[in-house]
């Protein structure tokens, strides 16, 4: 879940990311598909900031499989309803976000910040 704070995408991006996208060297995780074409919904090149890494680099170490978001080493189809559901319980919330709500938040926490359109769509 803080991955997708960290990076504001929307959740089929962060599902789909595979390990060989994420470029240590030059702290970019690319989040478009080889193999899929460039539609409206573009997906984009984000720094890593020094948490998001953190959080990789600890990912990362328990990996089993190619994918970064996971489930027993086979990448999760069609969504983390269950898991989501089960954190925002555990966070003691007393309404029922989506994982779709963590995009909103951090464009929400680009424009408090002033962040130009544009920088924050990318």
């Amino acid at each position: 879940m803080a991955q997708a704070i960290y990076i504001g995408a929307r959740k089929g991006s962060i599902l789909a990311l595979t390990w060989d996208r994420v470029n240590w060297q030059t702290g970019m995780i690319d989040f478009q598909e080889p193999d899929k074409p460039i539609t409206a919904k573009r997906r984009s090149i984000v720094l890593m900031t020094k948490s998001l890494r953190a959080e990789l680099e600890a990912a990362r170490a328990l990996a089993i499989g190619d994918y970064v978001v996971h489930w027993h080493g086979k990448p999760v189809p069609t969504g983390l309803r269950w898991s989501f559901s089960k954190a925002c319980t555990r966070a003691g919330l007393t309404w029922r976000p989506t994982p779709h709500h963590l995009k909103h938040s951090v464009a929400s926490w680009f424009a408090m910040d002033r962040v130009l359109i544009d920088q924050a769509a990318d």
